[in-house]
């Protein structure tokens, strides 16, 4: 009985946990959440007071932008004004900018002199660094704007433009990414540098935008406020705007023909004009550009009309918002997500049952030329095409941009009752690589290149397509070229990965390529072990000026090798012996010259050895000494004058001629004298007087 109850009990607690275990990771799954947009901005406007504006911005366009980027700060938000030729200047300090009448605001901007005969953009960014450094908020979205011409044309006290612009770029700009300080830069003139600006923006993970008329300076700041503030937003369809009961605040953005009015017809049928407000609306009227904000506004449709040609959208307050999650920099050929959430206040809205009644779509369009959609699709949270977690409220979708350039991401969550949307600009770099193979043989062209990007992160598979198979012999080479971002990095690594159909995998290391730049790095097909077809993939490993490891890899590609030839064996073939006939040969005589000084040296101490030890030995005992003949120490000091010349090569026929001519000279000597007796030359020379004995 007992052992039933606890074998219940046993089982009522296994339960209990389990289904605690199972409410627990479904809470988890509901709550994880998206990154959320920061509530309040720190802003810097930097504006450019040299002299060279006068010409790269003649219509005082910066001016009008700064103005219109009044629009966008809301309550929350703070705001400093600096200006720069030479030399920064300090126009007004970090403030809140609810507690700033605006037009004050204004007064200050237009106070800016266009004057200064130089231009050192490192100052300016240096001093606008300087006042968000000194006041930082963890709630705030710390930004500097840039109105420039991207000139940097410094006094000659302070250095070079080349020295100026370096410890920009490699030094304060690493830094303030560091900080997560972003520089936005816009610029007005064809004449401006937009490269510099643009390297500028993008160190720090900003943008940069480029307009030369009063026409698009708008959509320009426009393009900024969404990009920073990441408002809720609705686009005006019809010449209208449908507002729903939870919203608290609507602002409309509407662009209009330059000298034209706007007008305003409420849902309840109320006009409205710039000139005939209520007092809940504030109306900012600009050349081509209105900005329309009201608080508690009439549910329904809003109608516009007048201004001629109009397009616009609307940012609106409400309980219920749309959060997105999609970067504002990436690289052609990158598979990054899309995800979306709707919170209702801070809570994320997770209800399994909303799947059905919600649908969420996105779309990316080009906004640097005209241009259809590049990418177009539903989400979906089924945990699949990119969704991390099904049934968990966040709604993805994987998306490749095939090409370099400006875009902006539309995302849109519509239910029965509500619509909600974000817009994203955002702008893609151009690949860090391309590859190409130079297939060799009579295989198509040589140079059908297959440029590709890959990811900044480990692990990212570049994998978007299949590409026509080329086909070639083991006379051409893979071939990568490095983009100049790329060509800045170290310890670069560069390889082309080729998987068999049977997945055996060669990997070919790549070196950097002769006679061209140094960004061209090649390696032979001739690697491959066998004929067949094999996927093809670059790959890319190096570290940036920031030191942050980086690896990009291309798409793969179809590679078919033809006419292989099997290389021969490496093991090495035995060399046989060199043999030399008998006999000197003319690099290696015999030594005769040597060998003739050192006998005569060794006969000569034999002698003067065994005279000594014949010597009488005793107290009354006369020592007579040895005197040599003259011509056996005539001969041995010319054979020493032989030896000490340096510069006679041992074995030389020359100097063995000269020997032989001494021999026959000695010889005939000692045949005319009595007491040197001829003797070969091996032999022990003797003296003609007999050393003296004992009986003498």
């Amino acid at each position: 009985m007992r052992s039933s109850s606890l074998s219940r009990f046993i089982t009522h607690v296994t339960l209990q946990i389990v289904s605690a275990y199972t409410f627990a990771c479904y809470v988890a799954a509901d709550q994880r959440e998206l990154p959320q947009p920061r509530g309040a901005v720190d802003a810097v406007l930097l504006v450019d007071a040299s002299g060279s504006m006068l010409k790269t911005d003649a219509q005082m366009l910066r001016y009008e932008g700064a103005k219109l980027f009044l629009q966008f700060l809301g309550k929350d938000d703070r705001l400093a004004i600096v200006s720069f030729g030479d030399q920064a200047r300090v126009v007004s300090d970090l403030r809140d900018f609810s507690k700033e009448p605006i037009n004050e605001v204004v007064q200050q901007i237009q106070s800016i002199k266009t004057e200064g005969q130089y231009t050192d953009i490192l100052e300016g960014v240096r001093a606008a660094a300087r006042i968000l450094e000194a006041s930082p908020r963890n709630d705030a979205e710390q930004i500097i704007v840039l109105l420039s011409d991207g000139k940097m044309e410094p006094s000659p006290q302070s250095g070079t433009a080349s020295t100026r612009t370096l410890e920009l770029v490699n030094q304060v700009l690493p830094e303030l990414k560091a900080k997560e300080i972003k520089v936005h830069s816009l610029a007005f003139s064809d004449q401006a540098d937009k490269m510099l600006l643009s390297e500028i923006s993008a160190a720090t993970d900003g943008l940069n935008w480029f307009t030369a008329t009063s026409d698009d300076v708008h959509k320009s700041f426009a393009s900024l406020f969404l990009v920073v503030k990441r408002p809720q937003v609705l686009q005006m369809r019809s010449r209208s705007f449908a507002l729903d009961e939870s919203v608290d605040e609507a602002t409309f953005y509407i662009t209009r023909d330059e000298g034209s009015k706007l007008k305003l017809i409420s849902p309840k049928n109320q006009e409205m004009t710039v000139d005939q407000i209520p007092d809940w609306v504030t109306w900012f009227a600009g050349k081509n550009f209105d900005v329309i904000t009201m608080r508690e506004p009439d549910i329904g449709e809003w109608q516009v009309q007048g201004g001629g040609n109009t397009e616009g959208f609307a940012t609106v307050l409400t309980n219920l918002r749309l959060v997105t999650d999609w970067p504002v920099i990436i690289r052609v050929g990158d598979k990054n997500v899309v995800q979306a959430r709707l919170y209702d206040g801070e809570k994320p809205v997770a209800l399994p049952e909303m799947s059905g009644v919600v649908q969420y779509a996105f779309q990316v369009m080009p906004t640097d030329r005209i241009a259809a959609a590049v990418a177009k699709d539903f989400l979906n949270d089924e945990g699949r095409d990119g969704d991390r977690v099904a049934r968990d409220g966040i709604f993805s979708r994987y998306c490749v941009i095939p090409e370099a350039g400006e875009y902006k991401l539309s995302i849109v969550a519509r239910g029965p009752t509500f619509e909600r949307s974000q817009q994203v600009p955002f702008r893609v770099r151009p690949p860090l690589l391309s590859f190409s193979v130079a297939a060799g043989g009579d295989h198509g062209d040589a140079h059908d290149k297959h440029s590709h990007e890959g990811g900044e992160t480990s692990g990212h598979q570049a994998s978007h397509g299949e590409s026509s198979v080329i086909k070639g012999d083991q006379s051409g080479v893979f071939r990568v070229e490095l983009s100049k971002e790329a060509m800045t990095f170290r310890d670069v690594e560069v390889s082309v990965e080729a998987l068999s159909q049977e997945r055996r995998k060669t990997v070919v290391r790549l070196k950097r390529a002769h006679g061209e730049e140094g960004g061209v790095y090649e390696g032979s097909i001739d690697t491959l072990p066998e004929a067949g077809t094999y996927t093809l993939t670059a790959m890319l490993k190096g570290i940036s000026k920031k030191g942050q490891e980086m690896e990009a890899e291309s798409e793969p590609l179809k590679f078919e090798l033809t006419g292989f030839v099997k290389k021969p064996d490496p093991t090495p073939t035995p060399v046989a012996k060199e043999v030399h006939p008998e006999g000197p040969s003319e690099g290696k005589k015999f030594p005769i010259l040597p060998i003739v000084i050192i006998s005569a040296s060794s006969v000569l101490a034999m002698i003067v050895g065994v005279v000594l030890t014949k010597k009488k030995k005793g107290p009354g005992s006369n020592v007579t000494p040895y005197n040599p003949p003259k011509q056996m120490l005539d001969a041995i000091a010319s054979l020493e004058q032989k030896l000490a010349a340096s510069d006679v090569k041992v074995g030389d026929v020359k100097l063995e001629s000269e020997v032989e001519a001494e021999r026959a000279e000695a010889a005939t000597k000692s045949e005319n004298s009595p007491q040197v007796e001829n003797a070969p030359e091996d032999a022990t020379l003797q003296s003609a007087d007999p050393p003296p004995s004992e009986e003498r």
